[in-house]
């Protein structure tokens, strides 16, 4: 019987190898595939936390914004025309009046108006230092500073989005308040800390 078991290994010993090196070669490739999937999946996963993490950043960023917004959209700004009759001439003066409606002071309250040649700017009447040597406004408090226009044509050719005021919230970033309402946040550079 062992002569038959040695005989039957000797003629299909050749086989038996072929099929181990086939196995072996098989087992080889199911490894690499499973790692090069697990590896794409991890890479899937990396991408989709490091979209997650941008995601929240940008949140983040919008939320501090929108809280940033909140105290200076209660800042508001208008113009108003006064007319008072001076040696019997009438004479207009055109004022710039700012009102803080926030529930926090702003400072460093300034009134600006671009033109072609120059940025003219002012101080507001009724703003008050509160400790900051800057002038400020209080909740609640109002201001308001004399534009230099002579001529009620004058004050419709500076566009309302040429006159603004500039103030900084508790926070301390500057903002930009036009009369014709819109809000910008300014952006500081060393000058102004």
């Amino acid at each position: 019987m062992f002569e038959w078991l040695s005989g039957y290994a000797e003629r299909w010993h050749d086989t038996w190898e072929i099929a181990g090196a086939l196995g072996s070669f098989a087992t080889a490739a199911v490894a690499v595939y499973l790692a090069s999937r697990e590896r794409a999946d991890r890479q899937a996963a990396e991408r989709d936390r490091d979209e997650a993490r941008a995601a929240q950043r940008r949140a983040e960023q919008r939320e501090l914004r929108r809280s940033r917004e909140a105290q200076a959209s209660g800042v508001v700004v208008w113009t108003t025309q006064r007319a008072a009759t001076v040696e019997d001439e009438l004479k207009h003066t055109f004022n710039l009046h700012v009102a803080n409606f926030s529930g926090l002071p702003v400072t460093r309250v300034e009134w600006f108006v671009r033109d072609e040649v120059a940025v003219l700017h002012g101080s507001f009447v009724g703003t008050s230092l509160h400790g900051t040597g800057r002038p400020s406004l209080a909740p609640g408090e109002e201001g308001w500073g004399v534009l230099p226009f002579a001529e009620r044509a004058e004050l419709r050719e500076a566009a309302e989005d040429e006159i603004y005021v500039q103030f900084r919230d508790v926070s301390g970033h500057r903002w930009a308040r036009y009369a014709n309402g819109d809000l910008v946040a300014v952006l500081l550079n060393d000058s102004d800390a």
